[in-house]
């Protein structure tokens, strides 16, 4: 998963147009023996110095599905990380000057599988971030840029290419153990606190998924989390936390404690269709209950199961924007992890 960054100062000129954002996409893609690459250019086309949050770029690398491929109009699953992370710090962004272009070239299918040949679409899947100068000294929040840049190319000889490879969980030799509350979990790595913890939390999903998923109902807990009621979208709701129940409750899974893919504002990671939670440094200074003022060990893993077995997504972080989720993307709020964890934490 390798990615190559590259930064350009345009000694030209370029005047923005009427209205337009000062943050532009540019893509390009192109096949190799073996991978398709992209590159992403980010150009500042303002006179004003702006600030760009590299989270859920190519710019930090392959850590969010950032873009979408389909094949002949199909849309095929992205098969990489979904991160769990605290909101983001100053030195997340990076500052882009006047005429200065910043780029990131990755392999696409290193997190989709490209199997059959045909007309491959890739369309930039992520709105950007971005803050004026004024707007980062102060601490705010800034503006959403939506991107609607795509490349079509027709790909042939495909099953030359290297498939997505998850990380290995690895078993050293005394770092497994077995706990069974409704289900049968193995731990790598951690000290024993750390797994004794994440089995308090783990012991009570079970039961919480069944409690949670019986009160899904038209109620102001559920409007104020999901969004408008229908049946249809309740009925996904329970679908996901029946599919989290029964994934926890069939397979032995696995909690893979402080694996060196950790970065320093994670909480955890996981993959669509995966038995595998990786838990990170931060996720150990929680506690063990869910709570409505924070974060917890429980609800963490509630947020991490919905993404593995539920196949949620990532569209919004924090209360406010969970809320406002809801209220503007009710379909959205149904495919979102945060309010998964939420409404659970809530509803027990």
């Amino acid at each position: 998963m390798k990615t190559v960054i590259s930064i350009v100062f345009l000694t030209a000129c370029i005047a923005n147009a009427m209205g337009a954002w000062p943050i532009s996409v540019d893509m390009d893609c192109h096949q190799s023996v073996s991978f398709l690459g992209c590159s992403f250019g980010f150009l500042n086309a303002d006179d004003d110095e702006y600030y760009l949050l590299q989270r859920n770029t190519p710019l930090e690398g392959l850590n969010s599905p950032f873009v979408q491929v389909s094949l002949n109009e199909a849309p095929l699953q992205y098969e990489g990380r979904y991160v769990y992370r605290t909101p983001p710090s100053k030195d997340e962004y990076i500052l882009l000057k006047p005429g200065q272009r910043v780029a990131a070239s990755v392999r696409i299918n290193d997190i989709f599988s490209l199997h059959s040949d045909g007309l491959y679409d890739i369309k930039y899947n992520k709105p950007l971030q971005v803050l004026s100068k004024d707007e980062m000294g102060l601490g705010m929040k800034g503006s959403e840029v939506e991107v609607s840049e795509s490349v079509s190319i027709y790909l042939e000889n495909v099953h030359l290419f290297s498939s997505p490879v998850r990380e290995p969980v690895g078993q050293e030799e005394g770092n497994i153990v077995h706990i069974e509350s409704c289900t049968l979990a193995v731990y790598i790595g951690g000290t024993k606190k750390e797994r004794s913890d994440t089995t308090a939390a783990h012991k009570k999903l079970c039961a919480g998924f069944d409690k949670v998923k019986a009160k899904v109902r038209n109620d102001k807990n559920y409007t104020t989390w999901f969004g408008a009621h229908t049946a249809s979208r309740a009925n996904k709701v329970k679908g996901v936390y029946q599919k989290c129940r029964d994934g926890i409750s069939q397979n032995t899974v696995t909690y893979n404690i402080k694996p060196s893919n950790c970065k320093s504002n994670w909480y955890a990671y996981t993959y669509h269709n995966s038995r595998t939670v990786f838990l990170c440094n931060i996720y150990f200074r929680d506690p063990v209950a869910c709570r409505t003022s924070g974060t917890s060990k429980e609800g963490t893993l509630v947020h991490e199961w919905t993404h593995a077995f539920g196949l949620t997504e990532d569209y919004a972080y924090g209360k406010t924007n969970v809320k406002n989720l809801a209220k503007s993307h009710p379909d959205r709020a149904v495919d979102n992890a945060e309010t998964y964890e939420f409404y659970y934490c809530r509803s027990k």
